[in-house]
């Protein structure tokens, strides 16, 4: 997930935390937070959970959901199909 991928970025360069005192605060290794940043692998419910009380926002807001000033985006997304893989796809 890009978004997710460019504001765990953002948010932890505002805070100048590194990568490994990140990880250490919400319990996961450097390397994980690495590949969130560079969206090669995605964190679990628990994590986005735990990142978004750390940093004071909103598991919306990380995921995309919500822009900056707390607002709704739900609307710009649209349901696809079903893809070969069985999974939903989000436009």
């Amino acid at each position: 997930m890009k978004i997710l991928a460019t504001r765990l970025k953002e948010l932890r360069t505002e805070k100048q935390l590194s990568l490994d005192r990140l990880g250490k605060i919400i319990g996961v290794s450097d390397t994980a937070i690495m590949k969130w940043e560079q969206d090669k692998s995605e964190p679990t419910a628990l994590n986005i959970k735990q990142l978004a009380i750390f940093f004071n926002t909103s598991a919306d807001y990380l995921l995309g959901l919500e822009d900056e000033s707390g607002g709704k985006t739900y609307g710009k997304y649209h349901i696809g199909t079903i893809n070969n893989n069985g999974k939903m796809e989000i436009k």
